[in-house]
């Protein structure tokens, strides 16, 4: 038997299941449709598998929803996403699949080990938000899920695998090529699950290796097509934005005392030249901490960073823009006022915490053109002669000393 026809072997056996769910009245979890998650290794095939299935799937009338988890090459939009899309109508060759509907998680990276414990949230996140819009959606529910994933099955990689499949509830594994040791391990996994079916799929013989070179010429590909369309038939939009108009943030980030990285820490990230030629996801989030959780609605591309001008914000009273000489030669010239200072604090404190961290400060001296701003080391050491609890923060008052000490 050819891989084509065990694929639609598959496909039969899903809708037969669909159809069984639809004519039920049970329950929420009697009610539910087939959940497919293909694994495999890299360039085994799983994408265009799970693609034939939504496509077959949707051409005999069910709504089936894709999931994909691959982040190194995403299916849905850009590389570095964890996303979820319902899928209504065959998948167009040319356009892929449909966007306007996702459920987009940015991940911002194309391998998990960047961090692991954020990946994993970002998964459970997306499945939390699934079953809601299963729990109201009944043609959703009925028609099921098929899920991608990434082409890692060793070690940390057969880890997160477990853990999608347990996050999402799979009911059928299909596993793509001559994998014996995955599905003998996958087998053992789930001996005591009777409701997981484990399936040994052949890899289709159109199936090739692709290597690192033009795995990075699809990724770059990818975001071109997600700013320009498929057919370059989209503009994509240019717009100059103040530094006070946005805030960036960092998911994963340093803890100053123990050096060690903490993996879900939301961090302010200094606005400079690093930023350019980065990709930034746009979140629907109207505090820091919700970041996470958050989906995001679209993305932009950092094209340039100006330090030469400052827009300084109306809670200064500056209805003009200022050089750093400028700004730092307003404090030079006379001795700012106490509610001065505490506008300036209020500007350069972006998360509103009370607090400024070495970032900050960081962002504090490069506005000012002070040359200790270009050493981030220069600012720890700075904030800890002035932070008092040594928690490597500075409050308000000692953001006065600093003042006192390095402008007036």
């Amino acid at each position: 038997m050819t891989p084509m026809v065990s694929y639609l072997s598959v496909h039969n056996s899903l809708q037969v299941q669909r159809h069984r769910v639809t004519s039920s009245t049970r329950d929420y979890v009697s009610s539910q449709g087939p959940r497919v998650i293909i694994v495999g290794d890299t360039d085994s095939g799983k994408s265009t598998l799970a693609k034939m299935l939504l496509s077959w799937a949707a051409k005999d009338g069910c709504k089936p929803t894709f999931v994909d988890l691959n982040i190194g090459q995403s299916s849905i939009t850009i590389p570095g996403t964890i996303a979820a899309t319902s899928v209504e109508m065959p998948v167009d060759p040319v356009e892929g699949l449909p966007l306007h509907k996702a459920l987009v998680h940015y991940f911002g990276h194309t391998t998990a080990t960047n961090n692991l414990k954020l990946y994993k949230y970002l998964v459970e996140e997306l499945a939390r938000e699934l079953e809601a819009e299963f729990a109201i959606k009944a043609e959703s529910r009925r028609s099921g899920m098929v899920i991608d994933t990434m082409g890692w099955t060793s070690g940390l990689g057969y880890q997160l695998l477990l853990h999608a499949i347990r996050t999402f509830n799979a009911s059928l594994v299909i596993v793509l090529g001559q994998e014996t040791e995955l599905v003998y391990d996958l087998n053992k996994a789930f001996k005591f699950k009777k409701n997981v079916q484990i399936l040994n799929l052949e890899r289709s013989s159109g199936v090739f290796s692709r290597y690192s070179d033009f795995r990075k010429m699809l990724r770059n590909n990818s975001i071109q097509r997600y700013f320009s369309g498929a057919t370059n038939n989209l503009t994509a939009y240019t717009k100059t934005a103040k530094f006070t108009d946005m805030q960036v943030y960092r998911i994963g980030a340093l803890i100053e005392k123990s050096r060690s990285t903490e993996p879900l820490r939301i961090t302010p990230v200094l606005i400079d030249k690093d930023l350019v030629n980065t990709v930034l996801a746009i979140s629907y989030a109207k505090q820091p901490h919700h970041i996470i959780s958050s989906i995001v609605a679209g993305f932009v591309y950092i094209t340039d960073v100006d330090l030469g001008l400052i827009t300084d914000t109306e809670s200064l009273g500056l209805q003009k823009r200022y050089t750093a000489e400028e700004l730092s030669n307003l404090f030079e010239e006379k001795e700012p006022s106490l509610e001065e200072v505490k506008q300036a604090f209020d500007v350069f404190d972006e998360n509103r915490d009370g607090f400024l961290d070495p970032v900050d400060l960081q962002r504090v001296l490069t506005i000012l053109g002070l040359k200790q701003g270009s050493n981030l080391d220069n600012c720890r050491r700075m904030i800890s002669s002035l932070d008092g609890n040594k928690d490597g923060r500075i409050n308000f008052h000692g953001f006065v000393k600093f003042m006192e000490n390095n402008l007036c």
